[in-house]
């Protein structure tokens, strides 16, 4: 994804996080896609 230019469209899209921030938005839509790829199992359980 980064290859494409994945990772610039969105931070440039939704907007840069904070300089103390540890992960960029690029880094969370790819957490949750991944999380999506497991059916949700993780955040469900946040829930909990």
């Amino acid at each position: 994804m980064n290859r494409y230019g994945l990772d610039k469209f969105i931070n440039d899209s939704i907007g840069y996080r904070s300089v103390l921030a540890q992960y960029s938005y690029f880094d969370i839509v790819l957490s949750l896609f991944g999380n999506a790829l497991t059916q949700g199992s993780y955040i469900a359980d946040l829930e909990v």
